[in-house]
């Protein structure tokens, strides 16, 4: 990328004149350049590896909460599974009176057939 980012590079200069003649010096120039610096793609790395985490975090919070929502419906059918299915655990006494009942009815039934005159 290019944004105007500064750059340096070394340049020979020599100068003609004075009392030896020729001086030559290396100098390091600094030119105004097009590339982007360091700190800059830093910062937008980071940005984008900040924006990244949390834009994944919102999704797992909201996928928390779904979950969640869910584990109350389920539970609240339990409750009303477990309060509706109450009645089964009398169905052995109620099968043991019935069974009395019978017992009885039978019991009666040969009393009465024994007393009919014939």
């Amino acid at each position: 990328m290019r944004l105007g980012a500064r750059y340096t590079y070394w340049v020979l200069r020599c100068i003609v004149g004075g009392p030896v003649g020729v001086y030559c010096i290396y100098y390091e120039h600094a030119k105004r350049g097009s590339t982007v610096s360091g700190w800059v793609l830093g910062w937008l790395i980071g940005a984008a590896v900040v924006a990244i985490v949390v834009v994944l975090l919102l999704l797992m919070i909201r996928g928390a909460a779904r979950a969640a929502g869910k584990a109350e419906d389920i539970f609240a059918a339990l409750e009303a599974a477990q309060a509706n299915t109450l009645a089964l655990w009398a169905v052995d006494d109620t099968n043991q009176v019935a069974t009395r009942i019978v017992a009885a009815a039978t019991s009666a039934r040969e009393h009465l057939a024994s007393k009919a005159v014939p």
